[in-house]
């Protein structure tokens, strides 16, 4: 009863109030627009900070992956699944005129790899990306078709509806393609777009450092081939003998010295 009685009174009070003048009245909705976007604010922060930290995950998957291509591929189709609702994936790279499929991916089944011959004409949207450097959306490549700066190069009898195109490039130069694709359509926006590009750049490293370790293993052996080269010539020992471990260690066969007229020591091989 008493709390009934309390609301009564509020009430009286409220409409014994004087009415609230223009000025107060702005001025309280100015205070619930501010409430209001502080709410909005903290809701995008809250969504942006997820999605930073995902991001992060993804990083650091691919960074932690062997520098292998193919492992490369492998791990970055499981972390797209983490950034897309996608059905197709695929992974390529480019070489001189020509592009192959890494790893190629159609609900969750593993297509086998192709290789593409990139003609001058017409330009394919793989080639478009390549050239360009530029991502690409295309929400239905049906509607889109006599818009699109290039179309598909393949043929498939059942295509994607939607897709995504992200170059991997490292500096100037387009190394591969991302392509992510579904069959909804408009299944990919500018936050994908965002998301694409920050996957192909985290490819794009692991791919150099892929590079430089075969730079690296292919610079060992050869100082272990000129480690070899010179025990065999330090110590004093018939040329024939010194000739045929060269030949020994460069994997040549038939390998003997002779000399010629002009009593220089030349070599052949049979």
């Amino acid at each position: 009863m008493a709390s009934i009685a309390a609301s009564a009174d509020l009430a009286l009070q409220l409409q014994s109030a004087p009415p609230l003048t223009p000025a107060v009245a702005a001025l309280g909705a100015i205070v619930l627009l501010l409430v209001l976007a502080a709410a909005v604010y903290r809701s995008y922060q809250r969504r942006h900070l997820a999605d930073l930290s995902l991001l992060a995950d993804v990083a650091d998957s691919i960074a932690a992956a062997t520098p292998d291509t193919d492992e490369l591929a492998e791990t970055a189709y499981l972390q797209s699944a983490r950034l897309f609702d996608t059905d197709f994936f695929q992974l390529g790279l480019f070489h001189h005129d020509r592009y192959r499929t890494v790893i190629w991916i159609r609900d969750g089944n593993r297509e086998p790899n192709e290789d593409f011959l990139l003609g001058p004409s017409p330009e394919s949207l793989i080639g478009w990306v390549r050239r360009t450097g530029q991502t690409l959306i295309v929400r239905n490549f049906e509607a889109e078709r006599g818009h699109l700066p290039a179309q598909p190069g393949y043929a498939s009898v059942d295509p994607p509806v939607s897709g995504l195109f992200a170059p991997v490039q490292v500096g100037g130069e387009v190394l591969g393609l991302l392509a992510v694709q579904s069959r909804k359509r408009a299944a990919f926006n500018q936050l994908s777009e965002r998301r694409l590009r920050f996957l192909a750049a985290c490819v794009a490293v692991g791919l150099e450092n892929v590079t430089l370790r075969a730079k690296s293993e292919n610079r060992e052996r050869h100082l272990a081939v000129l480690e070899q080269v010179s025990e065999l010539l330090v110590p004093l020992r018939p040329l024939p003998e010194v000739v045929e471990d060269l030949g020994d260690v460069f994997r040549l066969h038939g390998v003997s010295p002779f000399s010629s007229a002009a009593s220089r020591c030349r070599f052949s091989a049979a």
